[in-house]
């Protein structure tokens, strides 16, 4: 028997083994502060050689030690929070390489499925169903208590590990389940802190959220710009202000030549986005109403999508900005692209074009996008102005004049709808057909990203086609980091 003569030291010896000894015989919910979580809440019992956190960056759980292997969920990954282009690929990367493993679930069946009837159930269930575990390969034998607990909750799993070359069409390709998994979940241990690998869910392991922030990445300050290199700056385009509403932002801080912000409208909001095999999408309302969207270049459309995402994190409609010394800067969505190129071509066009209006920038932004559902064919009806804006007295945006056109995607075509502005009167000789047949692609783009925005902003479901359309490569001719002419 060990005595001690300080009393309150013993104490604290009792109270450290009756805790680690609790360590031991189950596992805990280290961060009961954050919001609950139905869905690790549920594994908390179970997982008796696991602790689970609701959210692993977190102070409350970054505070414990790491003792045994936590399961849980990132700030930046919340639930139906699906990779983009480059996370799948480095994710997809790292399986092939055997640097990680996953496990997969969906709630089970009566009876085991064949892996075809897996993924197939896959895709029609719920978002929130869809279960992708990473961790690192080096923990494999952890994932045998795990699986078996989480069979035992009512989940069938598929397991993936070592270097398997998957066909693109094949259903136990796990990259499939990764790109359209609603909660991506990672099993935090040594391995996995000390991997320096690109996976997403390793990147975000052991850092904290920053203060007054839902992200380990910094919105304001040095560590912002470091993030945001390159990109215009952020801003909003209902803050320029309309023709009976005043701008909100000072005009030195507007980038942006061009800005798309719209949510495109509906007479009713689609059950599904599907990304067909010859490449088209479609938006499906019903089990026998499926119609087939305008006709884009698949590359323009992931840069669309890609924006559209980015502009909802970021909060920022900007898209490109050359500034006084014809430096380019365009968001990262659409730099080296086709898309982004056409862009910043399109940029310089308006004071080509129109004279006599003073004033420091042109900005093309979009009003209004109208999904038509009158056709067999669905078209876009959209508005987009070219505005041409200097700064009053107190450095406030300020519209001199703006040229509203409205774009239909079947005809192809823009037509000028009217001129507003201070001075208006002195947009004249200006070749106006002309000026929207060489910003009529701004209306498609536009329509484009207030379609995908729209979707993302309701949630409406896109699995079927998602993993081929997230495998596009969009790159195209290189942005310049002057313009030229």
């Amino acid at each position: 028997m060990v005595y001690f003569k300080n009393k309150r030291i013993s104490s604290i010896f009792i109270v450290l083994v009756f805790a680690l000894s609790a360590l031991g015989a189950y596992g805990s919910l280290l961060d009961p502060a954050s919001p609950e979580d139905k869905l690790l809440d549920s594994l908390v019992p179970a997982l008796d050689n696991f602790d689970v956190a609701r959210n692993l960056n977190a102070a409350q759980a970054l505070s414990i030690p790491l003792l045994k292997p936590r399961l849980g969920r990132l700030a930046d990954i919340p639930r139906n929070h699906f990779p983009g282009s480059d996370a799948l690929r480095n994710w997809e990367q790292a399986i092939a390489q055997n640097e990680i493993g996953a496990l997969i679930a969906q709630p089970k069946l009566d009876q085991a499925r064949t892996d075809t009837q897996f993924l197939f159930d896959w895709l029609n269930q719920a978002s929130e169903q869809r279960l992708v575990i990473t961790l690192p390969a080096s923990d494999r034998e952890l994932t045998v208590d795990l699986a078996t607990k989480i069979q035992a909750l009512g989940y069938e799993l598929r397991h993936y590990f070592g270097a398997v070359a998957y066909a693109i069409e094949d259903a136990q390709n796990p990259g499939r389940f990764y790109a359209t998994a609603g909660q991506r979940l990672v099993l935090e241990t040594p391995a996995a802190r000390q991997s320096d690998s690109t996976v997403e869910e390793f990147s975000l392991l052991n850092r904290p959220m920053l203060a007054d922030s839902g992200s380990v990445f910094p919105d304001e300050g040095k560590y912002a710009r470091h993030y945001r290199r390159g990109e215009p700056d952020r801003f909003l385009k209902t803050d320029l202000g309309s023709e009976t509403e005043a701008a909100t932002i000072p005009e030195i801080i507007v980038s942006g030549g061009i800005a798309f912000g719209e949510i495109a409208r509906f007479s009713s909001l689609p059950a599904a986005l599907i990304f067909r095999s010859d490449q088209k999408l479609l938006l499906q309302w019903g089990e026998h109403s499926i119609r087939e969207l305008p006709t884009l270049d698949p590359k323009a459309l992931k840069a669309c999508f890609d924006f559209a995402h980015r502009s909802l994190s970021i909060e920022s409609d900007a898209i490109v900005d050359i500034d006084g010394r014809r430096r380019v800067s365009i968001s990262n969505a659409f730099r080296d692209t086709d898309a982004g190129f056409e862009l910043l071509e399109m940029d310089t066009v308006p004071y080509q074009l129109v004279k006599g209006v003073h004033s420091r920038k042109s900005i093309i932004v979009d009003k209004s996008v109208v999904l038509n559902e009158d056709r067999d064919t669905l078209e876009f009806d959209s508005e987009y102005e070219i505005r041409f804006i200097t700064r009053d007295r107190e450095g406030i945006a300020l519209t001199k004049a703006a040229l509203e056109y409205e774009y239909n995607s079947r005809r192809d075509q823009a037509l000028l709808a009217k001129v507003w502005g201070s001075q208006a009167h002195n947009v004249s000789d200006v070749d106006f057909d002309k000026l929207g047949r060489l910003t009529r692609r701004s209306g498609l783009l536009a329509s484009w990203t207030a379609l995908f925005r729209a979707l993302e902003v309701g949630e409406v479901n896109f699995s079927h086609g998602r993993y081929e359309f997230m495998k596009i490569d969009k790159a195209g001719r290189k942005t310049p980091a002057r313009k030229r002419n």
